[in-house]
């Protein structure tokens, strides 16, 4: 019995508030059932939020803080009295640990998913002689080609953010492609074996197998006409038509990415020079220059590199024409002129054997340069 008292002279009963009840008896001494609750009505479903017991207090109340809205700005209490009273909500203020909660995750960024790259976007565009007359040049520069895959400039790719890479050749119609993408500017889809060079779409990216793809896009065979017109052919390729979506070249320049053009011709875009009368790229190179920086919006985004006829007098292997659309290289008078308006680029000759040298010197470094510039930007101050 001792025991028992001590218990009861303990015991008030004020931690069952809002507990349901019958009847007073499950209650405790200092509550009453009122309503099927002790104390009242239930106060969590009063205020709509639920939290844990309600924590005794001095003076016989209770008082149970809970959520009541989605926002960062308030904070209620429902207050409940231990004798029955009314539940009330009162608005509070922002708790500073709420508020420096709020303010880390509005600074908070994700991680940069390019912040390794060199290269964020890139569009390497190969714009490739398929004339009869390149049959002089195309085994070394085959090979020159596939190796890019092994090299650095392959390795700026592969390790890119967003690459794309594709073709175009020199003159039209390039007949290996599908019938309504045989025109002057459009990627190359398959090479002169016919095979899809990349499935579904008419450029690979960094996820695809460079080297295969490349081996097929530069693989373009020397059965196009012998009026090259690589300028008219660059210029084509960025043009709203080709570049829209369903277009031939479905997406594959970004005016945001910097571009790469690697030109390989060993003729002159053809002048008039009686040989093929107006079988020429329209303007000048000033008016050519500022149609691609027009559509890049700023030449550091450009890197114009090319392997052309060289420029030395007299070159090492002067242009002879001939029944076969001739031998050696033609002075590139037109071209020269363009390619050198390019802040970035770097020339090369097709009077040798090994272009190597060339990819991985003067051209690695303009497109290393230029990526480096753009990641920067792109990053900010």
């Amino acid at each position: 019995m001792g025991g028992a008292a001590l218990l009861t002279g303990c015991f008030t009963g004020s931690f069952l508030a809002g507990r349901p009840c019958t009847d007073d008896d499950a209650c405790g001494p200092a509550l009453r059932c009122e309503d099927g609750y002790c104390g009242g009505a239930d106060p969590l479903v009063t205020t709509g939020g639920s939290s844990g017991p309600p924590t005794p207090t001095g003076g016989g109340s209770t008082t149970t803080s809970i959520s009541t809205a989605p926002t960062s700005s308030e904070v209620a209490t429902a207050s409940t009295s231990a004798d029955g009273g009314s539940t009330t909500l009162v608005p509070a203020a922002t708790t500073e640990t709420g508020a420096d909660s709020s303010s880390e995750a509005a600074t908070t960024q994700a991680p940069d998913p390019c912040a390794a790259s060199t290269c964020r976007k890139i569009d390497l565009l190969f714009v490739i002689d398929n004339s009869p007359s390149i049959a002089q040049w195309q085994g070394p520069l085959l090979q020159a080609l596939l190796s890019l895959n092994l090299g650095a400039v392959g390795d700026l790719v592969k390790d890119s953010c967003d690459a794309h890479v594709g073709a175009i050749t020199t003159g039209t119609p390039y007949a290996h492609n599908p019938p309504t993408c045989q025109g002057s500017g459009v990627l190359v889809r398959a090479g002169a074996g016919g095979s899809e060079c990349v499935e579904g779409r008419p450029y690979a990216t960094q996820d695809d197998d460079i080297g295969a793809a490349l081996g097929c896009m530069v693989l373009v065979g020397t059965d196009g006409p012998g009026d090259e017109r690589p300028i008219q052919a660059l210029l084509r390729a960025i043009s709203d038509p080709l570049n829209d979506p369903g277009g031939c070249n479905d997406g594959f320049f970004r005016a945001d990415s910097v571009l790469v053009v690697v030109l390989i011709t060993d003729e002159d875009d053809d002048a008039d020079d009686g040989e093929l009368p107006d079988q020429q790229t329209p303007g000048t190179a000033q008016e050519w220059y500022d149609q691609i920086v027009g559509f890049k919006g700023d030449p550091d985004l450009v890197v114009m590199t090319a392997l052309v006829g060289d420029i030395t007098d007299p070159p090492p292997c002067p242009w002879v024409p001939d029944a076969s659309d001739g031998q050696g290289t033609e002075a590139p008078e037109r071209l020269l002129p363009f390619l050198e308006l390019f802040p970035r680029r770097a020339i090369g000759s097709l009077c040798t054997d090994d272009y190597g040298d060339f990819i991985k010197g003067p051209m690695y470094t303009q497109i290393v340069d230029a990526c480096a510039a753009h990641a920067a930007d792109s990053r900010g101050p």
